[in-house]
């Protein structure tokens, strides 16, 4: 029986053992360090990782992965919509003018445009604005880099934005969907430059924002999203605790006859308070 007893408790604790290891295990190889835990302006450059890091995270690996939230609004719409038109092309095409939200300069950068506009220039009615108000670019040496044009970049909403790079294909998420997918023809060069988020011209918050030196899968991002989301998919944000300027200690409350707040042995407030009753 004694036997019995002695082989039982060593099989519940190596069972315990190596579930405890299996755990730790798993737990390191998904967990991921949150480089931006607070809520950050967008409304000017914020350095997220420093050029060494940039270096030997996303440019000196076979993958890279850049992921995180991302509420984003312009703050110039006048003035762009005022500024002289830029043409380019032999056709004189009015082109769009892109704002970097993240990206390494010189490197990659995923960039956005105001809503796109039809300009009455000049020229007849065949001149148009084909660009994309989203794209991201990825230099190939320090002069040519690739155009991924991308779907509008959803504003005044929190969305989870993921640039994923394998080898020399790069993968664009909006949220839990793929939305770009581009092979470039060389791959990307090595710049030592910061991984920056935000522009003087826009408007609107980060937060929760990762890097890994491997391209995660789409099922990871879904589930790294999901760690840092609210049912609604937003992240919650934490408001602070509104300020009291008086301590609870010097809260005076009032006691109903006979509560226990009160008891009959606590001394009067007043020491000196005189005693009578009806019997003296």
């Amino acid at each position: 029986m004694t036997i019995l007893i002695t082989a039982t408790i060593c099989m519940l604790i190596l069972v315990l053992v190596v579930y405890t290891v299996m755990a730790i295990v798993y737990s390191s190889s998904n967990t991921y360090s949150d480089l931006l835990p607070s809520p950050t302006s967008l409304t000017a450059q914020t350095q997220i990782l420093d050029s060494g890091s940039v270096k030997t995270t996303l440019l000196s690996q076979g993958g890279s992965t850049v992921a995180g939230f991302f509420n984003v609004q312009f703050g110039d719409r006048t003035t762009r919509m005022t500024d002289p038109i830029a043409l380019v092309g032999p056709n004189l095409t009015p082109a769009l003018t892109y704002t970097t939200l993240v990206g390494v300069a010189g490197a990659f950068e995923f960039q956005i445009a105001p809503s796109r506009l039809f300009f009455d220039v000049s020229g007849g009615p065949n001149v148009q604005m084909p660009q994309s108000t989203a794209q991201l670019i990825v230099y190939t040496d320090h002069r040519n880099f690739d155009t991924i044009p991308l779907p509008p970049f959803p504003q005044q909403t929190w969305v989870f934005l993921s640039i994923l790079r394998d080898g020399r294909r790069c993968d664009v998420m909006y949220d839990d969907k793929i939305v770009a997918s581009h092979r470039i023809d060389v791959y990307p060069i090595t710049v030592s430059n910061p991984l920056m988020i935000g522009a003087p011209s826009l408007l609107g918050q980060a937060v929760h924002l990762f890097t890994k030196n491997t391209r995660l899968t789409p099922t990871q991002i879904s589930a790294l999203r999901a760690t840092y989301s609210d049912m609604t998919g937003q992240p919650p944000i934490k408001f602070p605790l509104p300020f009291l300027p008086i301590p609870f200690g010097t809260v005076q409350t009032s006691c109903l006859p006979g509560m226990p707040c009160n008891p009959v042995s606590k001394p009067p407030a007043n020491a000196m308070k005189a005693w009578s009753s009806r019997y003296s």
